[in-house]
């Protein structure tokens, strides 16, 4: 039974030599290893093997020549034995002992001169081992390619975290993304926070950041990500001729991948101080350059800051698109920076940014704990001095400011009012809303002929919603439309009453001005608006009559239908009274 298995054994490994051969030169070609360096790596997994499970002073050396499908495995530590040496082993032990020891007879074939108990290099015959034997080699050299190739990896692409590659998407898994490096087909892992949100498709190509690299890990070694501001700096820097000449540098970058992302740029000691120019240089014509590197990250707006060295300038930059009145730094017994940026109130929710993002770029960018609060608010604390120390030099500037704003907010109600008017939408409380909104802001800081004006027009705004919606009330309508008109010339007049209180202003756009015109643009969108309502309620009534006539129809068929139930379940009682007497007459 035991020759039978062991037969067995040496038939299944009767081509192990060409498996071994196979395996070296697909390990070579996979690998960036060359043959000699995989022959070496193979050598070193049979010494492993035979020193652990049959010999411990075994010393493994292989000739081989892979094109004439020559390979040899010899043990140059052997000892020559004398001629019945073998003659009591079993089979299996003679095969072990053959790899360690030699007849003299068979030793004298190569050397005449040699003795007894001296050092003999055996040629070892892989075909006679065992083949649980030969798969331990062959693990063994696996194994050792393995820490090889992974050692590798490891010392390559540790020196290049941070640097972008090009790779290609193989396959979607739950935790992320697995690609393939194009440069040498090295696996890579995505994980799915380090993804930018994009759609991924199998078989397309991305440049992507190595973020991390693990030496010893079952999974990828090298990490990357889609997210990293590394991205945007290289494709940038390949944007921008200045940048590549080292006139001009990148000092931070802040980014949310797919939304928005802040550069701050500043002059090297190389460039010209009239010719570079930090935001045109990277902007362009138009914004041509800053558009074609947004296009390239699926849209993702760039917004380009100047650096300084004076970190409040550097917050104040970094603030845009909104202004700042004032920054002030609190010191706090941590490392990082902590300052109060004080803005308009108009541009509170600017400064701060949708979920927050302009306020968290700023921060991320200055590398600086940024609290933002607003111009009232700064005001209301006696404790806290405003500086103007932002790019709103004075009181001055923020009126102007607020006024300019003031004037684009009432003239997007009127086109919004324009590209609505016609439509049959029911824009009435929308354009009231808008309108209760400018009354509010022009009345903060002037007073009493703003808050007498904004009692009447919300004693008007009660008056319409509470407008009838059938037809014999629509007279009492047109009483409070002219009663509009009347509160019209209450407005006209007391505006005149308060002129003297404009008298010596400079500025030829005086508040005065600016509320005639805007209560007048007002008024004929109220009218318009009322008019409006009107024809539309009648509308209304029309419907709801039709609707009540319907109605009563559907009422009036349902109770027919229902009637008829009930007479048919009365006749089909009547008719089984009836058999019933029938069936009884009978009988009798």
């Amino acid at each position: 039974m035991n020759r039978k298995k062991t037969e067995k054994s040496k038939i299944s490994s009767k081509d192990s030599k060409k498996l071994i051969i196979q395996a070296i030169q697909d390990v070579a070609k996979n690998s960036e290893l060359n043959l000699e360096a995989v022959i070496d790596i193979f050598q070193e997994a049979i010494e492993f093997v035979i020193t652990k499970k049959i010999d411990p002073d075994a010393q493994i050396k292989i000739e081989a020549d892979l094109e004439q499908l020559s390979f040899k495995v010899f043990n140059t530590n052997g000892i020559v034995v004398e001629e019945n040496y073998f003659d009591d082993l079993t089979d299996e032990e003679k095969v072990n002992d053959l790899v360690s020891f030699i007849l003299l007879s068979k030793a004298k074939e190569t050397d005449p001169e040699i003795q007894v108990d001296d050092i003999f290099s055996i040629e070892i015959n892989l075909e006679s081992f065992e083949h649980w034997l030969f798969m331990a080699i062959m693990h063994a050299f696996k194994q050792k390619i393995s820490e090889i190739v992974r050692n590798n990896v490891y010392n390559k692409y540790l020196s290049l975290k941070n640097n972008v590659v090009l790779a290609t998407v193989t396959n979607k898994i739950a935790a992320g993304y697995i690609f393939e490096i194009d440069d040498d087909k090295v696996s890579a892992f995505m994980p799915s926070h380090y993804a930018s949100g994009q759609n991924l498709k199998i078989g397309t190509k991305h440049e992507v950041v190595i973020e991390n690299v693990s030496k010893n890990t079952k999974q990828s070694q090298v990490v990357i990500s889609s997210k990293s501001v590394q991205l945007v700096k290289k494709k940038i820097i390949d944007a921008i001729p200045e940048l590549q000449s080292k006139f001009l540098e990148i000092t931070s970058i802040a980014r949310i991948p797919g939304e928005r992302c802040k550069v701050a740029i500043r002059r090297t000691e190389d460039a010209e101080a009239d010719n570079i120019s930090e935001i045109g240089s990277i902007v362009g014509a138009t914004g041509s350059r800053v558009l074609a590197i947004s296009q390239e990250l699926q849209g993702e707006k760039i917004e380009v800051i100047k650096y300084d060295d004076n970190i409040v300038k550097f917050i104040v930059n970094a603030m845009s698109p909104s202004k700042v009145i004032c920054v002030k730094e609190f010191k706090i017994g941590h490392k990082l920076r902590r300052f109060i940026v004080v803005v308009p109130d108009f541009q509170h929710s600017l400064a701060i940014g949708k979920n927050g993002s302009n306020v968290k770029l700023v921060a991320d960018l200055t590398r600086c704990q940024v609290q933002i609060i607003p111009y009232s608010s700064a005001l209301k604390d006696q404790n806290f001095k405003i500086e103007w120390n932002g790019n709103i030099k004075d009181i001055q500037e923020l009126n102007t400011l607020k006024n300019e704003y003031i004037h684009r907010q009432q003239g997007r109600i009127y086109q919004n009012h324009r590209n609505s008017y016609g439509q049959g939408n029911n824009n009435f409380d929308l354009i009231l809303q808008q309108f209760e909104s400018d009354i509010r802001e022009l009345e903060k800081p002037y007073g009493i002929e703003n808050e007498f004006i904004l009692k009447n027009e919300q004693k008007q705004v009660r008056n319409h919603q509470e407008f009838p919606k059938n037809k014999n009330n629509l007279a009492k309508a047109g009483t409070k439309s002219r009663n509009f008109n009347k509160n019209q010339n209450i407005r006209e007049n007391i505006s005149k009453d308060f002129d003297y209180g404009f008298e010596n202003e400079k500025d030829s756009n005086s508040f005065q001005n600016i509320s005639q015109r805007s209560f007048f643009d007002a008024d004929s969108l109220f009218d318009s608006a009322l008019n409006e309502a009107i024809s539309e309620n009648e509308l209304i009534d029309k419907i709801h009559q039709e609707e009540e006539k319907n109605k009563n129809y559907y009422y009036k068929r349902r109770k027919n239908e229902q009637k008829m139930k009930l007479k048919s379940k009365k006749l089909v009682k009547n008719l089984t009274k009836i058999q019933i007497y029938i069936s009884k007459m009978k009988n009798k």
